[in-house]
């Protein structure tokens, strides 16, 4: 069966109704399945394992495979009967990157298949055994586009790397309290601290080790709109919502009439919620008299942890695990210190931009 390579620089962004309307004039019965997949791999060898394994679902010598690059940042693998111009299957592969396809890069692909339905599953079987076992932690960033709501799916790099002496607040081993809160059926996590206590470092270190997906946004506007809560709900496995910055966010209802709270409140323990999600609240303040109570109830709460500075001798553990010079003063430092000591913080960075 020829695999035949092509490039269509005439379909622009948004063209995926378009493609996919191609299949309408067919009169097969159908099905149609959506996957998606988290790698280390090319985009290229990724589109050509798939269109191998597309072709193993159809007789050889009676069928022709085509891929075809539509739009940067996607493909199609398009199966046709020999001679024929009517599409009998359709896989339209889209990923997060749409530079250096042929290097090896940490990347997101999503798969909507379109065909016969013996052929349909067996192309999403085959596919979830080849690539389905393997996942990277995504950062879900969602922001407001000309058009409303859209979101930004990021392969997340590799963190550095920490070691439980940069925490010795948790009373534990950093990976003994995060597995505890994940098995935990409270879903809230309350994470508040002075600046450049390793509070963000933390979040971050779970999601990449836990192959996570993490739903985060800097707009309030999306925070009082429900297409984000709704996506995060209905999210595939396990699942966390971060909100920075909450300190607007947190106050008791009857004080502050926070309209936002009710959200939160049925997000974490009401009657749309579902197992595998987490949230996550990080704040400057140390004082939690003013968060709601109905959010810090037990069961609903997992934890409210007091992020500090290290204490000249926690500073030199920590400083001797990261290979890293001893403070220079005998005096409490925070980590974002000890790692940066001639560097002057100037501005604070997201979750998900590389802080």
């Amino acid at each position: 069966m020829p695999v035949d390579f092509s490039f269509v620089n005439r379909v622009h962004s948004g063209a995926a109704l378009a493609r996919f309307a191609t299949t309408l004039p067919s009169r097969q019965d159908s099905s149609s399945l959506h996957g998606d997949y988290a790698l280390l791999i090319s985009a290229h060898e990724f589109v050509t394992q798939t269109a191998l394994t597309v072709g193993q679902a159809f007789a050889l010598a009676a069928h022709e495979v085509q891929v075809r690059s539509v739009e940067p940042g996607s493909y199609d693998v398009l199966v046709r009967r020999a001679g024929e111009d009517d599409i009998v299957f359709l896989a339209m592969i889209g990923f997060d990157d749409n530079k250096q396809i042929f290097v090896e890069r940490r990347l997101h692909f999503s798969v909507t298949l379109w065909g016969g339905h013996d052929q349909v599953r067996h192309v999403d079987t085959a596919l979830r055994d080849k690539f389905g076992r393997s996942r990277l932690a995504r950062i879900m960033w969602w922001y407001q586009a000309e058009h409303g709501p859209d979101y930004r799916s990021i392969t997340m790099e590799p963190p550095p790397p920490i070691h439980d002496s940069y925490y010795p607040w948790l009373g534990e081993p950093v990976d003994a309290y995060l597995d505890r809160y994940l098995a935990s059926s409270a879903s809230v996590l309350f994470v508040m601290g002075e600046p450049g206590t390793g509070k963000t470092s933390l979040i971050r270190h779970l999601i990449y080790e836990r192959q996570l997906k993490a739903v985060i946004t800097y707009e309030e506007r999306l925070i009082n709109s429900d297409e984000m809560f709704v996506d995060f709900l209905a999210q595939d496995g396990d699942a966390v919502l971060v909100i920075e910055d909450a300190e607007s966010l947190l106050g008791a209802r009857e004080s502050g009439g926070n309209s936002l709270m009710a959200r939160f409140l049925n997000v974490s323990d009401g009657l749309v919620r579902m197992s595998g999600k987490k949230i996550i609240f990080t704040t400057n303040q140390n004082d939690f008299r003013s968060v709601d109570p109905a959010l810090v109830r037990p069961g609903r709460s997992f934890d409210a942890l007091r992020a500090r500075a290290l204490t000249y001798e926690e500073g030199c553990r920590a400083a001797a695990d990261a290979g890293l010079a001893p403070p220079p003063e005998r005096a409490d430092i925070t980590l974002a210190d000890l790692f940066n000591p001639n560097v002057r913080q100037i501005e604070k960075l997201g979750i998900g931009i590389g802080r």
